[in-house]
């Protein structure tokens, strides 16, 4: 019998949205913490995006503090101010920044077989740990199942793959399920309390 509480559930609407493209000489290449802005492909996605969020009343609007997301929330909502929220960065790849997947397996073989176990305390030379990395998704995860409005996330496509693993109870190194393309959005309804 419930006496004296009642659980009251909700759902709102979140847009995942993957910043645009980036200049093309870091295509391929990993680009976490790196801060490069949007080449003018990048800024024509968000052109499309701005049309696809037109209809949009009022949402909460949560960035990464990189300069290629800020860009892409600029363009998409050129009157309303994003919330800029540190959690939202990419992963800080460290000494692995800039180099292609065949260059980081050539110079370091070994901590690419410890990175394939998504093991929670590898760490990047130089970088960031998986294990802090996620600790920011679930803090981000969490704070999304209190949002009480609509809300139109503008990030990075590892936080993407991670939040959506974080959402949906899936392990965390599931992430790689996900491919999700520079400049794409993503509709999730999420239940909170």
């Amino acid at each position: 019998m419930n006496r004296g509480f009642r659980i009251r559930y909700m759902s709102i609407n979140a847009r995942l949205i993957r910043h645009g493209e980036v200049d093309e000489r870091y295509c391929g290449r990993y680009l976490g913490s790196t801060d490069a802005g949007l080449s003018s492909i990048g800024r024509r996605q968000a052109q499309k995006l701005n049309q696809a969020c037109k209809n949009l009343r009022s949402p909460t609007i949560w960035c990464s503090p990189l300069l290629r997301a800020r860009q892409t929330a600029r363009i998409i909502f050129p009157h309303r101010p994003a919330e800029i929220i540190p959690q939202l960065r990419e992963v800080d790849f460290g000494e692995w920044e800039g180099l292609t997947f065949a260059e980081i397996a050539q110079k370091d073989p070994s901590l690419v077989d410890k990175w394939a176990c998504f093991d929670q305390d590898f760490a990047f030379p130089g970088g960031e740990s998986l294990g802090d990395f996620l600790g920011r998704i679930r803090h981000v995860a969490n704070r999304l199942r209190k949002e009480t409005r609509d809300l139109v996330m503008v990030t990075h496509g590892g936080v993407i793959r991670s939040l959506l693993c974080q959402l949906h109870g899936l392990p965390p190194e599931k992430y790689i399920t996900f491919n999700i393309q520079r400049g794409e959005l993503i509709k999730v309804r999420v239940q909170t309390e």
